[in-house]
Formats: C-alpha cells, sequence, structure tokens
C-alpha cells in the first residue's frame, strides 16, 4: 500500500484503536475523518441491523488533534483511546442517566408521590445525569486520550 512508520507509545495498558484518514492541516492541527460506522463493516449481522442502517445516514466522524508535523493530507493513521476512559465515558452515556431515573422514581414511589409527577420527572433526571458525560467530553474533547500510534502514507507521497 504505501510506506508504514510507527510513533512512540506506551502501549503496555489496554487501548482501544480506529484507523483514520488525515482530511486537513490547519491552524488547530490534524483534522482526522473516519466512518462512523466503521465496524459495521465486517458485521455478519449487518443486513438485518437497524444500528447499521441508521449509522448509513450518519455524518463521518471528525475529529482535530494537534499536529505534530509528520502528518500530510491523506496519511492514513492509527489513533489509540485508553479502553479504561473509554468505559468510563460509556458508564457516564448508558449506565448513570438510567440508575438516576430508577433511583428517582423508586423514592418517589416509596414515598408514595402521584404518577404524574414520577413521569413528569424522568426527562429532567436524564438531562441532568448527562451533564458529568457533557463536562467530561468538554474538559478534554476526547481529543487528548487520543494518541497516534501509526500512520501510512499513501504509495506515491512524498515523505
Amino acid at each position: 500500500m504505501g510506506a508504514a512508520f510507527s510513533t512512540s507509545s506506551d502501549l503496555g495498558a489496554r487501548f482501544l484503536t480506529q484507523t483514520m484518514r488525515v482530511d486537513r492541516i490547519s491552524g488547530a492541527g490534524a483534522e482526522l475523518v473516519a466512518p462512523r460506522m466503521s465496524g459495521c463493516a465486517s458485521c455478519a449481522a449487518k443486513a438485518g441491523c437497524g444500528t447499521a442502517a441508521l449509522g448509513k445516514a450518519a455524518a463521518p466522524l471528525r475529529v482535530t488533534v494537534p499536529d505534530q508535523g509528520a502528518l500530510r493530507v491523506g496519511d492514513e493513521v492509527t489513533v489509540a483511546m485508553p479502553a479504561g476512559r473509554f468505559a468510563g465515558l460509556a458508564l457516564l452515556a448508558y449506565f448513570l442517566p438510567p440508575l438516576a431515573s430508577a433511583g428517582v422514581i423508586g423514592i418517589l414511589d416509596h414515598i408514595g408521590a402521584p404518577e404524574f409527577l414520577l413521569v413528569s420527572l424522568v426527562l429532567p433526571v436524564i438531562g441532568l445525569a448527562l451533564i458529568p458525560l457533557y463536562l467530561a467530553e468538554k474538559r478534554s474533547n476526547g481529543v487528548h486520550d487520543l494518541q497516534i500510534i501509526a500512520v501510512e502514507r499513501p504509495t506515491g507521497a512524498t515523505p
């Protein structure tokens, strides 16, 4: 395919990796792009999967990372994120809102609150439970967790 080189990284811990393409270089850094549902390409069940069908219409995943000066437009880069960080964000997104909702509903039901109050508080509680996820994403924007571990330059590109 082309020339490949790796950057220094400590992959002693578990990391999740994704291959992305350098779409453009600007003063803000290198903008990387990847299909949002790239994992669906190798899944045998994608024909009957609603997530895969919805993913076809999704905009590609875009992230801007600081440019170390070695990247060129068109390069394929492999980025890695610590699996623990990903798991923490997933817990904030998928575990905390239902847990908060169940807790509030359980407390209100236990004290005998009317059903309309239970129902009317579910959405605000879910919204409030998503604040920690929003703050975690805003604090790092995911970029500081990403580490470029390999770069593959297309054939014929200048080194």
